[in-house]
């Protein structure tokens, strides 16, 4: 066993900071001591993790223990797989956004599996999709034998289609019990053509898809590196991605709120992305987006073919109302392909990363996972906010098209201008003097 280590750094001296000055002086000053230290050091302070250990450790994966000290018989062990694209500190963000902290606080015994850096790993830029989903069933495997009891596999986004592929794995590999007691996903799609923001036949979607496959094994044979990652991501809703920074220069001048945000921000902005590793990268496009095989055909994981029919644990599938990622009809079409399995849902007023990092994870997320595990384990009731999956059938049509995206998107970017132009207006009373200041002290800060 292996204990975490980081070092931390406070202040870059102990002397207790008064809060900000009022008027616009007082801001403009604050303002630019923040963003040197900002610059100097890339940020305002570092903070100590949440403490783990690393239990088991093998060519694909380390699985950590997170607070070792508090696991008892009554916890419900719950193990987090991250996509590929994100580290594990997507579970362990900042103090007040962190996972496994409100789980551990909520009752639950957290694990974490931690894929590492394919770019500095031994062979990373060579795994395919099954040796991660081998990974997350080797980690249901120790975490069986160290606790006595069978977990609860939970994963973001993609993180949750390895838990998907996993479970109806070990349903194929092991007669016995699978030892997966329920799935909790994260904004992880099943039907990925229903996540594809163009309404296109499926035999032309198969094509384009088909080719943008090979274009992929042309331009990235080794993989796409963790810098394309991050904007890729971004690029997916360049919108938030303005509004981010536009909601950091705003308070450039309140140290209290840049610390508040500032572990999301570092997260999202530099730390937080890793490299898809090309065989990886070749298999999600060829088998799951090409031809669609997380809702139908199967697919095939350490040479045994599965089929998430086979899934028969119950499923807590959580939705964010306006994540463009991976939109509702995606997520609901668990309760098509695990039709033998208790699937539910729960929805979220927010986008793909707010499922699990943020104010609203902190606030709702986290709280009804709690209540599920308890429910599962036979102590509560089903969550309030946790309903069925409706059947296709059963839906209510509210999905608009490409162009209304485009229309709300276009809503937004101006909704977003005009807070700039409100904010930065009443900063200094004169709205040129505002974008000169912007351009010079604060730009420079932005990545």
């Amino acid at each position: 066993m292996t204990d975490s280590s980081s070092g931390s750094r406070t202040d870059s001296d102990d002397t207790p900071r008064p809060a900000a000055p009022g008027g616009f002086f007082g801001r403009l000053v604050a303002a630019v001591q923040n963003g040197i230290e900002i610059a100097r050091f890339g940020g305002l302070g570092e903070r100590e993790p949440s403490p783990y250990v690393v239990m088991a450790e093998e060519r694909h994966h380390r699985l950590r223990h997170y607070f070792p000290g508090a696991s008892g018989s009554d916890r419900p062990a719950a193990i987090l797989v991250p996509p590929l694209m994100l580290s594990a500190e997507v579970w362990d963000v900042a103090p007040d956004s962190s996972a496994v902290a409100a789980l551990h606080d909520l009752g639950a015994d957290p694990w974490v599996v931690d894929f590492g850096s394919p770019e500095t790993e031994e062979g990373g830029l060579d795994r395919t999709l099954s040796d991660h989903v081998v990974a997350v069933s080797r980690a249901v495997d120790v975490v069986r034998a160290e606790t006595g009891r069978d977990v609860h596999l939970m994963g973001y986004s993609q993180g949750g289609m390895f838990c998907y592929q996993a479970a109806a794995f070990r349903n194929v590999a092991f007669e016995e019990s699978s030892g997966i007691a329920s799935l909790v996903t994260f904004g992880s799609p099943v039907d990925m053509y229903a996540a594809l923001p163009v309404d296109l036949p499926v035999d032309v979607l198969a094509d384009i898809l088909g080719s943008l496959g090979r274009l992929q094994s042309n331009l990235f044979p080794t993989g796409i590196p963790a810098w394309a990652t991050r904007i890729g991501f971004q690029l997916l809703d360049p919108v938030k991605a303005v509004r981010q920074r536009i909601d950091f220069a705003r308070q450039l001048y309140d140290r209290e709120a840049l610390q508040a945000r500032e572990g999301i921000g570092r997260f999202l902005e530099r730390e937080g992305w890793e490299a898809f590793p090309g065989p990886a990268l070749k298999d999600f496009i060829e088998h799951l987006i090409a031809s669609n095989r997380m809702l139908q055909g199967g697919f095939v994981v350490d040479e045994r073919t599965a089929t998430l029919a086979s899934i028969t644990c119950p499923i807590l599938a959580f939705v964010g109302d306006t994540d463009s990622i991976a939109p509702a009809p995606g997520v609901q079409a668990i309760r098509v392909a695990a039709p033998e399995a208790d699937s539910y849902e729960a929805h979220l007023p927010g986008g793909h990363f707010a499922l699990v990092v943020g104010s609203r994870a902190t606030g709702i997320t986290w709280p009804t996972v709690a209540a599920w595990l308890d429910w599962q384990e036979g102590r509560g009731r089903c969550p309030e906010n946790v309903t069925p999956v409706p059947l296709p059938s059963e839906r209510v049509a509210s999905e608009g098209g490409i162009m209304e995206q485009l229309g709300e998107g276009l809503g937004v970017a101006l909704e977003v201008g005009r807070e700039l132009f409100e904010s930065a207006s009443g900063l200094i009373g004169k709205p040129v003097d505002a974008l000169d200041l912007m351009s010079g002290t604060i730009a420079p800060q932005l990545p």
